[in-house]
C-alpha cells in the first residue's frame, strides 16, 4: 500500500487485504482468482469454510471478543 490512497487508515491488515484483493480481476463467472485469494488468507488464519454445490465459497471468521463493545 505504500504511497496508495488507502495508506493511514486503519486498521491497517484489514486494509491491506482490501488493497490485494482489489488488484484481482474479478469479472462474472471468472471469479477463480479471487476465491483462490480469499481461501488462502482465510486457511492460513485457521478459519473454517465450504464450498457449496453451486461453488460458492464460505469462510467463517470468529467474531473478536471485544465487536459488541464496538457495536455500540
Amino acid at each position: 500500500m505504500a504511497g496508495g490512497s488507502l495508506d493511514g487508515h486503519e486498521p491497517k491488515r484489514v486494509w491491506e487485504h482490501f488493497d490485494a484483493i482489489n488488484k484481482i480481476p474479478r469479472l462474472s463467472g471468472m471469479e477463480a482468482e479471487m476465491v483462490k485469494n480469499i481461501r488462502g488468507v482465510a486457511d492460513a488464519s485457521g478459519f473454517a469454510s465450504v464450498t457449496d454445490s453451486a461453488g460458492i465459497y464460505v469462510s467463517r471468521c470468529p467474531r473478536p471478543p471485544d465487536s459488541r463493545q464496538s457495536l455500540g
